[in-house]
């Protein structure tokens, strides 16, 4: 059987178009393999981060609650406490609540164990609190004079 000519060069046509492809294809995979390769390698280092953001977030939480029971103490005339509820795993004042997650912990310094109390005359008991994860710790400390709340390392 008999192909003209034209009907040659459209097949040939076809043939090298498909071979085009199909190295099109090639370079996509590699491309996608090394995409996946480098989101593997950089992936713990966004956990780390993560991980960080949450320890100061809470810890900040905890520390504006310590704030805020020292100015409800001021502004009220009476004394306002602030316990550590181990089991429920948060940081309680009043109807406020700090709730802290599984990935970090905390405690009481042992200057504050039985919990934090802020005066009316703008004193503190003085003490603080440790939150820490698998990596790092931040330290809560209240000044037992001037009931100032700081973050420190």
């Amino acid at each position: 059987m008999r192909t003209s000519r034209a009907t040659d060069r459209v097949a040939q046509g076809s043939r090298a178009r498909n071979a085009g492809a199909g190295f099109v294809m090639v370079e996509m995979m590699l491309a996608l393999t090394i995409l996946a390769l480098l989101a593997a390698l950089a992936l713990p280092l966004f956990s780390t981060q993560r991980g960080t953001a949450l320890l100061r977030t809470k810890t900040v939480e905890v520390a504006t609650l310590l704030r805020s029971a020292r100015n409800s103490a001021l502004l009220s005339g009476e004394t306002v406490a602030v316990t550590l509820d181990a089991d429920a795993r948060a940081v309680l004042s009043g109807r406020s609540v700090v709730g802290i997650p599984d990935t970090l912990a905390i405690d009481m310094l042992p200057a504050s164990q039985g919990g934090l109390l802020f005066f009316a005359d703008g004193r503190s008991s003085g003490g603080g609190l440790s939150v820490r994860s698998s990596s790092q710790a931040l330290r809560i400390v209240v000044n037992s004079r001037t009931a100032t709340v700081d973050i420190a390392r």
